[in-house]
C-alpha cells in the first residue's frame, strides 16, 4: 500500500558508449583540442571551455543515432578515454623491459585509432618525456650531423670522437692561429690538462684547497647588531632588511613603554581604591561613635525622664 507516497524513482543507467561513439568523440575533441585541453584555470577559459563541450554534444548526438548523451556523460567519458589510453601505452612500454619466461602476458594490447588520437592530443602526458641526462639514453654518432654552420658562411666538419681525438694532438701544433677555433681550443686545454695532471705533486692536497673565494657580489655584510649579515645579491633588499630591523626595534621600544606606562597608572590606580578604601572605612567609624554617643545620651534621657515620674 503506498499510502499516497511515491517512491524515489532513480535514472536508469545509460548503455555503454559502442567503439564508433568513442571515436568520434576523440575526433570531435581532436577538433577543439586548443579550448579542451587548455590548462589555464582562469574564468574566461572556463567559460570557453563549456561552450565548446555544449557546441561538442550537440555535434556528437546529431551525428550518432544512439541513446541522447548529456555534456556531463561526454566529459566523464574522454577522461575515461585518456586514462584507459595512457595505462594501454604504459603496459605496453613496460613489456619492452622484460626478460621473458613465464606465463603468456596478455596486458600487452596493440594501439586502437582512439589511442592514435589521444596521443595525437595529450603528447606527451601520455608518452612521458625521455630522459637525456642521467640516464643510459645515449645519442649515436649516426644522429649527429656531418657539418655545422659556424657562421660567415663557412661549415665544420663533425668527426667522430675517438677520430677526432687521435689526430687532434698531430694536427694542433701545425695549424695556424687564424684557424684555431673553440672546438680545437677545447681540445688542446683537454691534453694539456691530462698532461699537468700526471705531473702534478699531490702531498700537500687538502679538500679545502678546492674552495674558493666568496663573491664580493654573494658577500655583502655590514658591521652592527641591529644590521643586516646575511649574503645578499642586492643593496635594495639588505638596505631594506636594515630599516625593518630598526623599524621592529624602535616599536619594541614603543611597547615596553606603553608596558611601563600601564603598570605606573595600574599601581596608581590601586593606590587611589586603597585611599578610598580608608577613608571610608574611618566616615563608617565615626558614623558609628556617633550612633553609639546618640543611643547612649538617648538613654540617659529616658531613665532621668523615669526618675521625676
Amino acid at each position: 500500500m503506498s499510502c499516497g507516497i511515491e517512491k524515489n524513482e532513480t535514472p536508469a543507467r545509460a548503455k555503454n558508449f559502442t567503439n564508433e561513439e568513442v571515436l568520434l568523440l576523440s575526433e570531435l575533441v581532436g577538433k577543439n583540442r586548443s579550448v579542451i585541453e587548455n590548462k589555464q584555470s582562469g574564468v574566461i577559459t572556463h567559460k570557453q571551455k563549456e561552450a565548446a563541450w555544449q557546441k561538442l554534444t550537440m555535434e556528437f548526438n546529431a551525428s550518432t543515432s544512439g541513446d541522447h548523451r548529456s555534456t556531463k556523460m561526454l566529459i566523464e567519458k574522454w577522461r575515461n578515454t585518456k586514462k584507459t589510453s595512457t595505462k594501454s601505452y604504459s603496459a605496453n612500454k613496460k613489456s619492452l623491459y622484460k626478460t621473458g619466461g613465464g606465463p603468456k602476458d596478455f596486458s600487452i594490447v596493440l594501439e586502437t585509432p582512439v589511442d592514435a588520437i589521444v596521443h595525437d592530443i595529450i603528447g606527451a602526458r601520455m608518452t612521458g618525456y625521455e630522459a637525456e641526462c642521467n640516464s643510459d639514453y645515449v645519442v649515436a654518432n649516426e644522429h649527429l650531423p656531418q657539418a655545422v654552420d659556424i657562421g660567415n658562411g663557412s661549415k665544420e666538419q663533425i668527426l667522430p670522437f675517438e677520430m677526432n681525438l687521435s689526430s687532434t694532438n698531430e694536427q694542433h701544433d701545425n695549424l695556424p692561429s687564424s684557424s684555431l677555433n673553440e672546438s680545437n681550443l677545447a681540445v688542446m686545454h683537454l691534453h694539456k690538462y691530462e698532461e699537468q695532471q700526471g705531473q702534478a705533486d699531490w702531498s700537500d692536497y687538502s679538500p679545502a684547497l678546492l674552495k674558493t673565494p666568496t663573491s664580493k657580489l654573494l658577500s655583502t655584510t655590514k658591521a652592527g647588531t641591529t644590521k643586516a649579515t646575511t649574503c645578499r645579491t642586492n643593496e635594495k633588499w639588505c638596505n631594506l632588511a636594515d630599516k625593518k630591523s630598526e623599524f621592529l626595534d624602535i616599536l619594541q621600544k614603543l611597547r615596553e613603554k606603553e608596558l611601563e606606562e600601564a603598570v605606573k597608572n595600574h599601581q596608581e590606580e590601586r593606590e587611589l581604591v586603597q585611599l578610598k578604601k580608608k577613608i571610608l572605612l574611618e566616615e563608617h567609624q565615626l558614623k558609628m561613635e556617633q550612633m553609639r554617643e546618640e543611643h547612649a545620651l538617648k538613654l540617659k534621657l529616658m531613665s532621668e525622664r523615669k526618675s521625676f515620674m
